[in-house]
């Protein structure tokens, strides 16, 4: 029970920071146990991001990886992380999906 614990604190932690920011974040239901996957849906409609979100000492990253693809159906995906007592988040994403941003932050 810990670790659900720990780990819905992570997604809170993670949502503030976004709305923080003028960024929506979504909360999926039971953790991506039914029909929609997913810890957390950033954005919307055609700027959605599926994301997992992980809090833990050993960083498992191409387990998280597959996780993530595979839970964002057709959707863009990344993996949001940080180490429990490091103090700073980081995330991965796809290359391809990391130049279709910078493409857009360019055309602004």
């Amino acid at each position: 029970m810990k670790a659900v614990r720990k780990g819905k604190e992570y997604v809170r932690h993670i949502k503030k920071i976004l709305a923080e920011n003028g960024i929506g974040a979504a909360t999926i239901p039971r953790s991506g146990a039914g029909d929609i996957k997913g810890d957390l849906w950033i954005g919307r409609d055609s700027t959605r991001v599926v994301a997992e979100a992980k809090r833990q000492e050993r960083i498992a990253m191409w387990e998280w990886i597959q996780q993530a693809k595979q839970q964002s159906r057709s959707f863009p995906w990344a993996v949001i992380f940080s180490r429990n007592n490091e103090g700073d988040d980081y995330i991965c994403l796809s290359l391809r999906y990391f130049v279709e941003l910078l493409k857009e932050l360019k055309e602004t």
